[in-house]
């Protein structure tokens, strides 16, 4: 049930015609999309919404997508700057809060 919930909300998500909308679906659907077994779709969303956060001047969102994204400790770490820079004060709990 849960995941037709998310299903439900990502449609949803999808009719909405604001800046935000759009890429709070990419990131809701990657995550439906890893647990179906499906990484490099779930990849292309998770690249869709960091765009769109950042073309929607939505930062911490921006940055809980790339800290999801990370393939390094580096990249890790700047992400979790950005999330800091923006009074995120647990970026990991943060980011998995936007990007399940």
């Amino acid at each position: 049930a849960p995941k037709r919930v998310v299903s439900r909300h990502v449609r949803a998500l999808r009719k909405e015609e604001l800046t935000w909308a759009a890429p709070l679906a990419d990131a809701l659907e990657a995550g439906l999309l890893r647990r179906r077994g499906r990484a490099r779709a779930a990849e292309a969303a998770l690249a869709r919404a960091e765009v769109g956060f950042e073309a929607a001047h939505m930062r911490a969102h921006a940055a809980s997508v790339e800290l999801a994204r990370a393939d390094g400790p580096t990249r890790a770490r700047r992400a979790e700057r950005a999330l800091e820079a923006c009074g995120i004060r647990a970026p990991a709990r943060w980011a998995r809060m936007w990007v399940p």
